[in-house]
C-alpha cells in the first residue's frame, strides 16, 4: 500500500479510503486490465466488415494488448495463488465473452461464404483455447521478440490448418 500511495503521490490513509485492503487493490488492478482488453478488442474490430480482417485483428491486438498488460502481471505474479479464484472467476467471464465474440466472426464469415465451420460455438471455444494456450510462449516470456512474424505465422496455421492441399 505505501507503494501504491509513492506511485500515486497520496498518503497511505488516501489508499484506504478507496479501498479496504491490498486485496480490493489487486482485484480492482485485474478487472480493469480485463476491462481495457475488453475495450481494445472491441475498439479494433468495430467497423470492420471482412471476417477473415476482423478474426487476425481480433488475434493481433488481443496478443499486443497482453503484452502491454503483462507489466502489471509480473507486479502481481506473487499474489496469484492467495487471489486464485477471484483470478479463476474472471478469466470465465472474460473466457465467455470472447468465445461470443468469435463465434460472432465465424458465423459473419460462415453467412459470407468465406469460413467454412460446421460447429462455430465449438470452433470459436477452440480459437480462444489456442489463443490462451500461446500467452506463455508468445507473449509472457523473456524471449518473446519478434511477436508480430509469430502471430503472422499462427494466423495461418488457424486459416489454412496444417493438411497438405
Amino acid at each position: 500500500m505505501e507503494d501504491i500511495g509513492h506511485e500515486t503521490r497520496k498518503a497511505k490513509s488516501s489508499i484506504y479510503y478507496y479501498f479496504a485492503n491490498k486485496e480490493e487493490v489487486f482485484k480492482a488492478v485485474i478487472e480493469e486490465e480485463a476491462a481495457i482488453l475488453r475495450k481494445e478488442l472491441r475498439d479494433a474490430t468495430q467497423g470492420i466488415n471482412d471476417p477473415v480482417q476482423k478474426l487476425k485483428v481480433h488475434v493481433v491486438v488481443r496478443m499486443h494488448t497482453m503484452k502491454g498488460l503483462v507489466n502489471y502481471y509480473a507486479a502481481i505474479r506473487q499474489e496469484y495463488d492467495a487471489h486464485l479464484p477471484f483470478i479463476e472467476a474472471l478469466r470465465e467471464r472474460f473466457d465467455a465473452d470472447e468465445v461470443a465474440s468469435i463465434r460472432e466472426i465465424l458465423e459473419q464469415g460462415v453467412d459470407q461464404g468465406k469460413f467454412e465451420v460446421i460447429d462455430t460455438e465449438l470452433g470459436a471455444v477452440a480459437i480462444v483455447t489456442a489463443l490462451k494456450g500461446l500467452e506463455v510462449p508468445l507473449i509472457w516470456k523473456p524471449d518473446a521478440s519478434n511477436l508480430e512474424a509469430r502471430l503472422d505465422k499462427m494466423l495461418k496455421i488457424l486459416f489454412y490448418g496444417i493438411l497438405k492441399r
